[in-house]
């Protein structure tokens, strides 16, 4: 079964502090849960400058992820 994730990736430059990064799982989660979990990282996020995807992760049935740009 695959897994869904919100991730947040700042982008700092290269050699600079280490980036923050969330993932937040929102595998069987009903939509309003995913969009309650998807504001809370983003207020996590704020002031930073960070990529956020959707991943479904599909390597527990041997393929490759999916990654959406929000």
């Amino acid at each position: 079964m695959s897994q869904i994730f919100y991730e947040a990736n700042e982008i700092v430059p290269i050699g600079e502090a280490e980036a923050d990064f969330i993932r937040a799982e929102i595998t069987g989660k009903t939509q309003v849960e995913a969009d309650e979990i998807l504001a809370q990282v983003k207020s996590i996020m704020i002031g930073l400058n960070y990529r956020l995807t959707n991943h479904t992760c599909c390597h527990l049935e041997g393929l490759g992820c999916i990654e959406e740009v929000l």
